[in-house]
């Protein structure tokens, strides 16, 4: 999956905005997503044992300045 965010004619406020929202909504939803369909994300895989790391990296995301 590739995500292309402030493409096209937004102010330097509107860009930051906008990517504070992937980060915070955007990303965390796909995340749920893949949580649902039991998929192991390649950053989740210690490479030492080749098994899942068992944590939420997303467990803090919105704690502050949400949108």
């Amino acid at each position: 999956m590739f995500f292309w965010d402030g493409d096209g004619g937004m102010g330097h406020d509107d860009a930051m905005r906008s990517l504070r929202l992937m980060g915070k909504k955007g990303i965390p939803s796909v995340y749920e997503i893949t949580k649902e369909m039991e998929l192991i994300r390649f950053f989740e895989v210690d490479t030492a044992t080749g098994k899942p790391i068992d944590q939420d990296p997303f467990a803090t995301a919105g704690a502050a300045g949400d949108d």
